[in-house]
């Protein structure tokens, strides 16, 4: 039971968070209104650029609780969740409604919440109980892996501050600090669990600030998407908040007042001011630190046998 009964190929991007996943998602969306990506099913969260649509996410949270569950519990209560399961993957089918051979996901939040207080200096700490469930779900017709990878200090900060400005729920400047002052296990565990994981598939990483949003639309798709397109991606779909967004959308929390996805896109858009920087946040050894054990694994990255790495245009 997999929508590989319904795909003939499937291609899975896994963001991660805070590396440009929301532009090129609007991208997508763009690209399936005009029907340029006819013959393929598109399946994307809710962006920015259109909050209206339906979201998948609830039925996929779901198929990868009972999943989890069902793979926990004894032979009795194996039945019981073996059942929730099938209920949640036709679920599943009904939303994606299958009408065509091909698959595209691209959904950052498969991967779980990127960082948790309680677990210092891992990524993603829930990341391979959801990928599990995905594999299964998404069947051997799964053929192509995409993973944007970006520096800790620049990806820490820019998802804390992205959960502080829609979520009201960050860590908070120093316990971010403390958190990677902890032996930060960063990409590697999430990388080497994709290999695990997925062992048939061909997996590309994608190095942020290495690529061009035009290139990963053409990686997934297939389809030729054009330079033109990196303009209209610099819309800063999500765009972290500056200092004076996050005291409005922090003033309008401590006031009670709910504070909808629609309202804090729309702060974001309008408030000017000054942008967090990493040094604010950072002390210097631990930047320091963070930068260059990224650049390490990197290197590391590309001797493992099914990574690919994508920058600029070319594969290394």
């Amino acid at each position: 039971m997999s929508i590989s009964e319904y795909y003939e190929k499937i291609t899975l991007h896994l963001g991660a968070h805070r590396t440009g996943t929301s532009s090129l998602q609007a991208e997508l969306l763009e690209m399936m209104r005009s029907e340029t990506v006819a013959g393929k099913d598109v399946l994307i969260p809710q962006s920015a650029e259109d909050r209206m649509r339906p979201d998948h996410r609830r039925v996929l949270n779901d198929y990868i609780k009972n999943f989890s569950r069902m793979n926990k519990k004894s032979s009795f209560f194996k039945f019981l969740y073996r059942y929730k399961l099938k209920t949640s993957f036709d679920r599943f089918v009904e939303f994606v409604n299958p009408a065509s051979p091909e698959l595209i996901v691209s959904d950052e939040n498969i991967l779980g919440q990127a960082i948790k207080i309680e677990k210092p200096g891992v990524l993603y700490p829930d990341a391979v109980r959801n990928l599990l469930a995905v594999s299964a779900l998404l069947g051997p017709n799964l053929k192509n892996i995409y993973l944007s990878v970006r520096p800790y200090p620049e990806f820490l900060l820019s998802y804390e501050l992205m959960r502080e400005a829609y979520f009201g729920r960050g860590l908070g400047f120093d316990q971010l600090n403390r958190w990677a002052e902890a032996d930060v296990k960063g990409w590697t565990p999430l990388v080497e669990s994709l290999v695990r994981v997925f062992p048939e598939a061909k997996i590309e990483l994608w190095p942020y600030g290495n690529f061009r949003v035009s290139d990963g639309l053409s990686r997934l798709t297939g389809i030729d998407a054009g330079k033109n397109r990196d303009k209209s991606a610099r819309k800063h779909i999500n765009s972290a908040p500056t200092e004076e967004a996050l005291e409005r959308l922090q003033a309008k929390r401590k006031s009670r007042k709910k504070v909808t996805k629609a309202q804090v896109d729309k702060i974001l858009s309008e408030s000017g001011g000054e942008k967090f920087r990493v040094d604010r946040v950072f002390d210097e050894s631990v930047s320091r630190k963070l930068t260059d054990q990224y650049n390490r694994e990197l290197g590391e990255f590309g001797k493992i046998s099914n990574i690919e790495i994508f920058t600029s245009g070319s594969t290394v």
